[in-house]
C-alpha cells in the first residue's frame, strides 16, 4: 500500500509538476506563448481529471505543476513586447529563488513540505528522518540559489548576448541545466560539495552559451523578426520587431508599425512609422505618407513620400506621382511615375499609362502598358488591349484579352467575348444591312458603319458614316463630328455639328456647344445647350447646370442637374450629388451617386465607391470603384491598382 503511495507520488511530481511546463515550453518554442499555454494547460487539466477519476483526489504536487504553469503562461502573455519578452525566462526565475527562498526565511522550506504531504518519509526511521528534513532544507536553498544565479544569467542573456544564444539558454539550456544539477546533487551529496554545485553548473554552462555567442556573432533582431514573422509567430515577431526599434535598428520600427497598423492600431502604428522616418529611415516616411494619403491629407502625405522618395525608395516615388496625379500636376506625376518604372516598380509604369491616355499621349501608354505586359502583369496587357482595340487593331486586342483571360482575369475572357461578339454582329449587320445601304437607305449606313466602328474597322465605318450623312441623316453627321473632334480635326467637327445642330439634332447642338465653350465664346454655347435641353437631351441640360454652378446660382444649377437627371443623363445625377454633398446632404448625395453609376456614368461609380469607402465597406467600395475603372474612369484605375 505504502509503495502504491510513492509511485503515486512519483507519478503525480512527473506528470503533474514538470510534464505540463516542458510540453509548455516545447510548444511555445514552435508554435508561440498562446498554443504553448493551450497545450500546457490541456495536458495539465487532463492529469487532473484523470487523477480524480481513479484516485477520488488529485495530488498537492499536481496543483502546484498546474500553478507554476499558469504563472509561466501569465509572465509569457503579460511580457510578450520589447526587452519584456526577453526577459520572460528570467522574472520565472528570480520567482521562484524568491519563493525558494522565502520558504526557509520563513522556517517552512518548500521542498519538506512536499516531503510531509506525499508521505515520502513514511517508512523511514524517525531518527533519520530529521537528517533527512535538514538535507531537504538545504536543498530548497540550494536550489534556490541555482533558480537565483540561472535569472541573473538570463538576464545578462537578454540584455547583451544574440538572439541564438538566448534562445538556446530560455529552450533547452534551463531543463538541462537543472536535470545535470539534481543528477551531480544526488551524486556529490555524501562528499559534502553540494554547495559548489550551483556554481560550477552555471558557469559551464554559462561557457557553453559565451562560445555560442562569439560564434555567431551579433545577430539581427529585424531579420529574426522577419523570420518568424514568415513562420507565423506574430506575437514573438512582434516582440523582436520592438527589441530591434528600442535598439535603434528603425527598420524594426517600420516592421512593428506595419504589424500593429494590420492589427487596427493606427495611433500606434503612425508613431512607429514616424519615429522611423525622423531618423532617416525612408519606408517610414512612406508608410506614414500612405496613412496620411488615405486619411485626405494629400499635401502631408506629399511631403513624406518626398522624403521617401529622395532616399531612393522607389515606391514612395510612384505614391508622390499618384499624389500629384490626383493635385492635377500632371507633369511633375508624369516624371515621377517616369521615374519609378525605371526602377522597376510595376504600379508606376502602370499608372503612368493611365495619365498617358488622360493626357492623350496614346502611343506612350502603349509603350507603358507593353512594358508591364512583356513582363508577365496582366493589368499591362489588359489594358493594352483596350488600347488597341480602339485602334482598330481587333485581333491583337483580341490575343490579349484571351492571354489575361488565362490567367485568372475575368474582364479579359468577357472583352474577348465581346470582340468575338462584334465580330459576329457585324457579319449579321453586313448581311442585313449592306444591301439596303447600296440602296441608298441612309439609315441601313449608319447602322452599318456602327456595327463595322464596333468591330474595330474605323476607316470604313467612317466612311458609312459619310454617306449617310451625305443623305442627310443628321445623327451620322453628329458621329462623324465627333470622330473629327477625337482625331483633332476641330474645323471639320465644328462643320459636321453645324450641320447637325441646324437639323435640330440635339447631339449636335450639345457638342457644337462644347467647342464653342472651350474656344471662350460662353455666351453662343449657354444658347446651343439651351437648345439642346428644350430638344430633350439631358446632357445639355448638365452642361447648363455647370455653367449655373460656376456663375454661383446654385439654386438654378441643382433645377438643371435635376432636370438632366430626370432624361437619364448619368453626368447629371453625378453633378447633382456633388451639390447635396457639399450641402451635407451625405445621405442624398450617396443615393445620387449610385442612381449615376446605374445609368452607365463612371463618376458616379466613383463618388459612390468613395462613400463606401468611407462608410467602412471596403468590399463594396473596391467592386465600384472598378466598375469606374471599366467605364474610363483613370483615378478609380489608379486607386484599384493601389489597393491591396
Amino acid at each position: 500500500m505504502e509503495n502504491t503511495k510513492k509511485t503515486r507520488s512519483a507519478r503525480s511530481l512527473i506528470l503533474g509538476g514538470i510534464v505540463p511546463v516542458v510540453i509548455f515550453t516545447l510548444v511555445e518554442e514552435f508554435f508561440g506563448t498562446l498554443w504553448g499555454l493551450a497545450a500546457g494547460m490541456a495536458f495539465g487539466v487532463g492529469e487532473i481529471v484523470l487523477e480524480k477519476r481513479t484516485q477520488g483526489r488529485v495530488d498537492m504536487i499536481t496543483w502546484v505543476g498546474n500553478g507554476i504553469l499558469l504563472c509561466l503562461g501569465g509572465v509569457s502573455l503579460f511580457t510578450q513586447e520589447g526587452i519584456w519578452f526577453k526577459l520572460q525566462p528570467a522574472i520565472l526565475e528570480a520567482v521562484t529563488a524568491v519563493f525558494l527562498l522565502g520558504s526557509v526565511v520563513i522556517r517552512r522550506p518548500f521542498l519538506n513540505l512536499l516531503a510531509q504531504k506525499q508521505n515520502m518519509l513514511a517508512d523511514i526511521p524517525s531518527n533519520l528522518q530529521s537528517i533527512l528534513l535538514e538535507r531537504f532544507s538545504g536543498l530548497t536553498v540550494r536550489l534556490g540559489i541555482f533558480f537565483l544565479f540561472h535569472a541573473g544569467l538570463a538576464t545578462w542573456a537578454a540584455l547583451y548576448w544574440s538572439t541564438r544564444a538566448w534562445a538556446l539558454l530560455k529552450g533547452v539550456g534551463f531543463t538541462v541545466s537543472l536535470i545535470l544539477y539534481m543528477l551531480v546533487e544526488m551524486l556529490v551529496m555524501r562528499k559534502k560539495l553540494v554547495r559548489m554545485i550551483p556554481l560550477v553548473l552555471v558557469f559551464g554552462f554559462a561557457s557553453v552559451i559565451y562560445a555560442e555567442q562569439h560564434k555567431t556573432g551579433k545577430e539581427n533582431y529585424n531579420d529574426m523578426g522577419l523570420a518568424a514573422e514568415r513562420a507565423g509567430h506574430l506575437v514573438d515577431a512582434k516582440g523582436l520587431f520592438k527589441i530591434a526599434c528600442e535598439r535603434s535598428d528603425y527598420d524594426g520600427c517600420v516592421n512593428l508599425g506595419r504589424l500593429e497598423q494590420k492589427a487596427g492600431k493606427l495611433t500606434e502604428a503612425k508613431r512607429l512609422y514616424k519615429k522611423a522616418c525622423d531618423q532617416g529611415v525612408g519606408t517610414g516616411c512612406q508608410n506614414l505618407g500612405a496613412i496620411e494619403e488615405k486619411a485626405g491629407d494629400l499635401q502631408e502625405a506629399k511631403r513624406l513620400f518626398t522624403i521617401s522618395c529622395n532616399k531612393g525608395i522607389w515606391v514612395g516615388c510612384s505614391d508622390l506621382a499618384y499624389v500629384e496625379f490626383r493635385l492635377g500636376n500632371f507633369p511633375e506625376a508624369e516624371h515621377l511615375f517616369k521615374l519609378s518604372c525605371a526602377k522597376g516598380i510595376d504600379d508606376g509604369c502602370f499608372n503612368l499609362g493611365l495619365l498617358q491616355e488622360k493626357i492623350g499621349d496614346s502611343e506612350g501608354a502603349v509603350m507603358s502598358y507593353k512594358l508591364l505586359c512583356d513582363k508577365g502583369d496582366i493589368r499591362g496587357c489588359f489594358n493594352l488591349g483596350l488600347l488597341k482595340e480602339k485602334k482598330g487593331q481587333v485581333n491583337e486586342a483580341k490575343a490579349l484579352y484571351k492571354s489575361v483571360c488565362d490567367k485568372g482575369l475575368r474582364e479579359g475572357c468577357r472583352y474577348a467575348s465581346d470582340l468575338e461578339a462584334s465580330r459576329q454582329q457585324l457579319m449579321h449587320a453586313r448581311r442585313r444591312y449592306q444591301g439596303l445601304c447600296d440602296k441608298g437607305g441612309a439609315e441601313a449606313c449608319f447602322n452599318l458603319a456602327g456595327a463595322e466602328e464596333k468591330a474595330g474597322q474605323k476607316d470604313t465605318a467612317k466612311k458609312l458614316y459619310r454617306l449617310a450623312c451625305d443623305k442627310k441623316y443628321v445623327e451620322s453627321c453628329t458621329t462623324l463630328g465627333d470622330i473629327a473632334r477625337e482625331e483633332g480635326k476641330i474645323d471639320e467637327a465644328r462643320k459636321l455639328f453645324t450641320l447637325a445642330c441646324t437639323q435640330r439634332e440635339s447631339y449636335g447642338c450639345n457638342n457644337l456647344a462644347v467647342l464653342l465653350e472651350q474656344a471662350g465664346n460662353i455666351s453662343e454655347a449657354k444658347r446651343l445647350y439651351e437648345i439642346a435641353c428644350r430638344l430633350g437631351l439631358g446632357l445639355g441640360c448638365d452642361n447648363l447646370g455647370v455653367m449655373a454652378e460656376k456663375s454661383g446660382d446654385m439654386k438654378e444649377a441643382k433645377r438643371l442637374y435635376q432636370l438632366a437627371c430626370e432624361r437619364q443623363s448619368g453626368l447629371g445625377c453625378n453633378n447633382w450629388g456633388l451639390l447635396e454633398a457639399k450641402g451635407r446632404n451625405l445621405a442624398e448625395a450617396k443615393r445620387l451617386y449610385s442612381l449615376s453609376c446605374e445609368k452607365g456614368e463612371g463618376l458616379g461609380c466613383y463618388n459612390f465607391a468613395v462613400e463606401m469607402e468611407k462608410g467602412g465597406n471596403p468590399a463594396e467600395a473596391k467592386r465600384f470603384f472598378q466598375q469606374a475603372c471599366e467605364k474610363g474612369v483613370s483615378e478609380a484605375c489608379a486607386v484599384v491598382n493601389n489597393q491591396p
